[in-house]
């Protein structure tokens, strides 16, 4: 059997004869080859006290569809068995398991990496191309990575809220003057300690006995606390300013998320233009080689004059390299949407299903005035700006506190351990330390009125950058609300063009069939009806694209996928 471009075949023996004991070895390898043809795929062969080695040999298809890729040598190891006789048959069911196991990790391994880089083989829809853009895209990635550094962004700032714990260690040393370890811990000697047979033995013994309790070197082991209790208000503006700074990260993700959803629809309803076009063109070429075809024949005859062919000619000619000019247009626009996907733009084109509706779904768009008044609510892009100037106003709070003063708790616990050069060697003695101190800036050169008058313009700056956002929004409203007005008038009147001027066309190829008609009449016929058709699928796709800039200037468009990856940072 073939899977995966591999082939399974059966077990045989390798490098074994005989049937000694094989206690001795400590590892025993099978190998897998494919079978032959004409054999059949038993087990039957196989020696498990193999010690030759070889690798499973890979059977490459040769159609370059296949989405597996040749892995590397994988081997069988069976652990040493005791009084194992090799017999030629597999009698182990342990090693059938293990075989078993084998394969289904071998087969994944193989074709999991294919998966991810294989081609896209089935008809895509506009919503699947859609989804697939929202999954693959890179700025999307780069919106949600963003999202996930304001995120952490938050959580360290709300844990400035709470004490940091740090372990201590230090050293010390006192070459010079030795230092007392713990003076609350010092012992006084007592009169059997320093009692001698005359005064000035007992006063070395007392000099000895505090000697001994001064160190040169003390070595410290402890945990320590700090806890900042005030700041000016500005732990608390930092974690506003954090929280409000991921809403605006969540916000862009919507933001870039519907930008890219009408690119690819704008993208997608352009190659169904592009892919009518060039059959349009290319029906027109057919036409005018059978109206060339027709005239060379009243030509040879006399009745028509060489001029009517040379004009059909040179008709021909410019619409041949109309056809190159689609066609060029067609594979930038193909390669377009395989770059929104995260594809390769130079790949073939993608298998499209096509849009050919264009009714029913003008009729969900409210009207302009309903969309003027909410629109500011759901525009992604108004609403990352305005949570950005939140995040500026905590930071111009940070500012104006750091005038403030700042209360600060710190707590030590540590254990020290000293010892006298030459002398006897202490214990360890515990100690602990508290401390609650507070700073008031005085004087810094400036530096805090100009970080404040820093903070103030940038929140001028985009309180300004709202306030033309606000007005920017309601015009393309209103500008979208009137291409989708036209649009719809001109899907009308193209549809009547293209009917009208293919029956003329129609009836000017009837007239030069039978020589009745004129060239000028039939080239003309021939330009109106290709430029109403071209006129009419762009006004088909117009429509769609129209609808869907209405609902990307509304803040609506694909809500319900942007609903679904909001809420992170709220």
């Amino acid at each position: 059997m073939k899977k995966c471009g591999v082939t399974m075949g059966r077990f045989r023996s390798v490098g074994f004869t005989g049937s000694p004991r094989i206690s001795d070895l400590k590892r025993h390898h099978v190998t897998f080859e494919p079978s032959e043809p004409g054999r059949p795929n038993d087990a039957r062969g196989l020696e498990p006290s193999m010690s030759v080695v070889r690798p499973i040999r890979h059977a490459r298809r040769t159609d370059d569809a296949s989405p597996c890729r040749p892995s590397p040598p994988y081997f069988i190891t069976l652990l040493k068995r005791g009084s194992v006789r090799a017999r030629g048959v597999l009698g182990s069911g342990l090693l059938r398991m293990a075989l078993l196991l084998f394969a289904g990790i071998w087969q994944t391994a193989v074709a999991a990496p294919a998966a991810s880089t294989s081609e896209i083989t089935h008809p895509l829809s506009l919503d699947q191309a859609v989804q697939l853009a929202l999954q693959r895209n890179a700025d999307v990635h780069s919106a949600e990575n963003a999202l996930q550094a304001a995120e952490a962004a938050r959580r360290a700032a709300a844990g400035k809220l709470y004490p940091q714990i740090k372990a201590l260690s230090w050293y010390e040393v006192f070459p010079t003057t030795p230092a007392l370890l713990l003076p609350r811990h010092m012992t006084i000697p007592s009169l059997s300690d320093i009692a001698a047979s005359t005064p000035q033995q007992s006063s070395e013994k007392t000099l000895s006995q505090f000697r001994s309790q001064f160190q040169d070197s003390v070595f410290n082991v402890g945990l320590g606390l700090s806890w900042q209790l005030y700041a000016g208000g500005g732990l608390k503006a930092g974690v506003e300013g954090a929280r409000a700074e991921a809403q605006a990260a969540d916000y862009q993700i919507d933001y870039v998320r519907q930008q890219l959803t009408f690119a690819v629809t704008q993208t997608y309803l352009g190659i169904g233009v592009a892919e009518r076009s060039e059959q349009a063109v290319q029906a027109s070429i057919k036409h005018l080689t059978e109206a060339k075809s027709n005239l060379q024949t009243f030509v040879k005859v006399g009745a028509k004059p060489q001029l009517d062919l040379l004009r059909v000619e040179a008709r021909l000619e410019q619409t041949q390299q109309l056809l190159a000019d689609t066609q060029a247009a067609l594979v930038t626009v193909r390669g377009n949407l395989r770059r929104l996907l995260d594809l390769d733009p130079s790949g073939p084109p993608l298998p499209l299903v096509g849009e050919n509706e264009v009714s029913g779904k003008a009729s969900a768009v409210p009207t302009l005035h309903v969309a003027l008044d909410g629109v500011l609510a759901q525009r992604p892009d108004y609403q990352a700006l305005q949570s950005a100037v939140e995040a500026q106003h905590a930071h111009l709070r940070i500012a104006q506190g750091a005038r403030l003063p700042e209360v600060d708790l710190s707590a030590k616990a540590w254990e020290a351990h000293g010892n006298r050069t030459g002398g006897p060697i202490s214990s360890w003695e515990p100690d602990s330390q508290i401390m609650l101190s507070v700073s008031l800036p005085i004087f810094t050169g400036g530096t805090l009125r100009a970080q404040v008058h820093q903070q103030r313009a940038r929140l001028d700056q985009m309180n300004d950058r709202l306030t033309s956002l606000k007005q920017q929004v309601r015009w393309e409203v209103t500008q979208a609300y009137a291409q989708l007005h036209a649009a719809q008038v001109k899907v009308d009147a193209a549809r009547a063009g293209m009917r009208s001027a293919d029956e003329a066309f129609q009836v000017e190829r009837q007239k030069a069939a039978v020589g009745t008609g004129t060239v000028t009449d039939l080239l003309d016929a021939q330009a109106a009806d290709l430029s109403a058709q071209t006129s009419f699928y762009q006004a088909q796709a117009g429509v769609r694209v129209a609808v869907a800039r209405v609902e990307l200037a509304m803040g609506v468009l694909d809500e319900q996928l942007n609903g679904a990856a909001r809420g992170v940072g709220r």
